[in-house]
């Protein structure tokens, strides 16, 4: 029985650590209309957005565009944004935001080795707040 213990242990370890590689098999881009207000408050209330991939079949490599508008009263810079997977990923550039105005951001997605319901978290950090603005990733893999 000690055996099986630690066998089940060894599996969910090696598919933990392999969760998010492999290579994309087909890639779609997602085009949406979703826009992110953030300022220093927004990110003082703890506000999280959700950006939805959608359905997906595994394997497939899923781009997502999604826009930041600065509802702050100063320039808002993109400083960095951290994610809890090297399976989501992100690209922006770093020149200001000034107020009122948008920036696109590009997130991609990898569901190589996942399957059913998918949740992420990612950290957006700006120049408005220490505090990183929070993303809820959300991805269904058929």
């Amino acid at each position: 029985m000690r055996n099986i213990g630690y066998i089940f242990l060894s599996v969910l370890f090696a598919a933990f650590m392999f969760s998010c590689g492999g290579r994309a098999k087909v890639a779609a881009k997602v085009s949406g209309g979703t826009v992110f207000e953030v300022s220093d408050s927004v990110i003082a209330a703890g506000v999280a957005d959700t950006l939805d991939f959608g359905r997906m079949r595994e394997g497939e490599k899923v781009e997502k565009e999604f826009r930041i508008r600065n509802t702050g009263d100063k320039p808002l810079v993109v400083i960095n944004v951290d994610s809890s997977c090297g399976c989501t990923l992100f690209g922006f550039d770093r020149s200001p935001v000034m107020p009122g105005e948008e920036k696109t951001v590009t997130a991609s997605f990898n569901s190589a080795g996942y399957y059913g319901e998918v949740v992420k978290k990612a950290s957006l950090y700006t120049s408005a707040s220490s505090e990183p603005h929070t993303i809820i990733v959300v991805a269904r893999v058929n």
